[in-house]
């Protein structure tokens, strides 16, 4: 990683880049090593705006080792403008949760706002891809779900499927209701499971808020640097909170 900060200071952005991937490789089973790599890749490209890359590498790193702040906030900020609003929320919170990374609660707070507006925007939308009056934009062409994928729903991402219907993905934010439309489905069952939560009367889903503080207190003790802490514990617990953001 010497020679990728030589080029990096030199103004050699293709070397940089490849004496990264070369020192990732050259980790072999240094876990810490590799993702330390991939982190670096990844801030690379955030650097240079390649936010697919970015959002690429920051996963593998975050999978390596999830008690890596900056590898959370690099994803975080790649997740945030690529439009995967869920991954951007749980990814900042992390960064924050695990400190050293002085704007993690603001980003963390931002795209919560984000995520509120756009599902309070779309609470509204017709069922079964039918439309509502003046629900088209001049020249869109695509139908609302079409839109909602567009505009920053990712579920295909998370796990979480879509059934067509804009009840199955809650209220919004701040409703104090959050519906899943009467169904969970296994991922969202596992989810709800993992993070000690479960539907309401009718199968509703817990209010965002409800599934962030179960998030945060369940990740403060599977931290992987504190004693008894699991890396793969807390790698499903925001794999989990990414999905339930999705639906709720």
């Amino acid at each position: 990683m010497r020679r990728a900060a030589e080029a990096r200071h030199r103004g050699d952005v293709g070397a940089e880049i490849w004496h990264l991937r070369e020192a990732a490789e050259a980790a072999g089973e240094n876990e810490a090593g590799r993702a330390e790599a991939l982190c670096l890749l990844a801030e690379t490209y955030v650097r240079l705006e390649q936010w697919q890359d970015a959002f690429r590498e920051s996963t593998a790193a975050v999978k390596r080792s999830p008690g890596q702040a900056r590898s959370h906030a690099a994803r975080g900020m790649a997740a945030s403008k690529l439009g995967y609003l869920a991954e951007a929320v749980s990814s900042w919170e992390t960064a924050e949760l695990l400190g050293g990374v002085p704007r993690a609660a603001q980003e963390a707070e931002a795209c919560r706002q984000r995520l509120r507006a756009f599902f309070a925007a779309n609470s509204a939308a017709p069922p079964n891809g039918q439309r509502s009056p003046g629900s088209q934009s001049a020249g869109d062409g695509q139908d609302w779900e079409e839109s909602w994928r567009r505009s920053g729903w990712q579920g295909g991402r998370t796990g979480f499927k879509s059934s067509g219907a804009a009840g199955a993905f809650g209220a919004g934010a701040g409703s104090g209701t959050s519906s899943s439309g009467g169904c969970c489905s296994p991922d969202l069952q596992r989810s709800l499971n993992i993070l000690g939560l479960a539907t309401g009367a009718g199968g509703t889903l817990p209010v965002p808020d409800d599934v962030r503080k179960a998030y945060r207190k369940l990740a403060l003790q599977a931290h992987p640097d504190k004693p008894g802490g699991s890396k793969t514990k807390f790698q499903q617990l925001q794999d989990a909170y990414e999905r339930l953001l999705a639906a709720v």
